[in-house]
């Protein structure tokens, strides 16, 4: 899993590495890294117009590991051809020091870590920010099961602070268990783990108490999709809807 050094970024890693974990042991499913491309892929930073996402955002997408996300407009994205770009990661990383293991994990092909973005606007103490991994590859059993192993896990983190808000959400990617917590230092954090037909992914948001609310997550989680890598046929999607709208 990703590996985090203390600061921004590295507790919502940990939430989503620690239901891996707990998952990859319980669904019967073995992880499986994607298999680095034979060809440079295009970069993620090119919008993709084919698909539906909702005004003021804009759809990042990683041919390599098959998948994608809309994020509000201004928000910045990065996937695995990105990362491993000579200068970029040394460059983001002056951004914010937290970036950087991010960053290292994505440049790794085989690492459960798929995309990473940030909000440049955001507090440079406290940036908002965002990752997109693969927890799971394959089956993943019933919702019931494998979303009470997840909340188990993370009600023992230890940056947890107060309760986990936690409800079914069903985008359309598939089943989703929707988690919402705050973190020790009162940053926010909201974690989808979505249960597609090409197994689980976890979608985690952080971002302070003043950023942007849970509805614009909310919106951003909903428009997830999951193909196959490389630009193969395509596993599941996102319409662009607001889950309960």
């Amino acid at each position: 899993m990703v590996a985090c050094a203390s600061g921004v970024g590295a507790r919502p890693a940990a939430a989503a590495a620690l239901v891996a974990a707990l998952l990859a042991a319980g669904c019967g499913a073995a992880s499986r890294p994607v298999a680095a491309p034979q060809q440079p892929p295009r970069s993620l930073a090119a919008a993709a117009p084919e698909a539906d996402v909702p005004a003021g955002y804009r759809l990042h997408r990683s041919y390599e590991a098959g998948v994608s996300l809309a994020l509000p407009l201004g928000w910045r994205a990065v996937a695995g051809p990105d990362a491993r770009y000579p200068g970029v990661i040394q460059t983001l990383a002056r951004v914010h020091r937290a970036f950087l293991p991010y960053l290292t994990a994505l440049a790794s092909p085989g690492s459960p870590l798929k995309l990473f973005g940030f909000d440049p606007a955001s507090s440079a103490a406290h940036p908002s920010i965002v990752s997109v991994q693969q927890l799971v590859a394959g089956r993943t059993g019933p919702y019931a099961r494998w979303s009470q192993r997840a909340l188990r896990s993370l009600a023992t983190l230890g940056s947890l602070r107060g309760h986990l808000a936690s409800s079914r959400a069903d985008v359309p990617a598939g089943p989703a268990l929707r988690v919402a917590f705050a973190r020790s230092d009162g940053d926010r954090v909201l974690l989808y783990v979505v249960a597609t037909r090409g197994g689980l992914w976890a979608v985690t948001f952080a971002a302070p108490p003043r950023a942007p609310g849970r509805r614009t997550w909310d919106r951003a989680a909903a428009t997830l999709q999951v193909a196959a890598p490389h630009g193969g046929p395509r596993i599941a999607g996102g319409t662009g809807a607001t889950p309960g709208a």
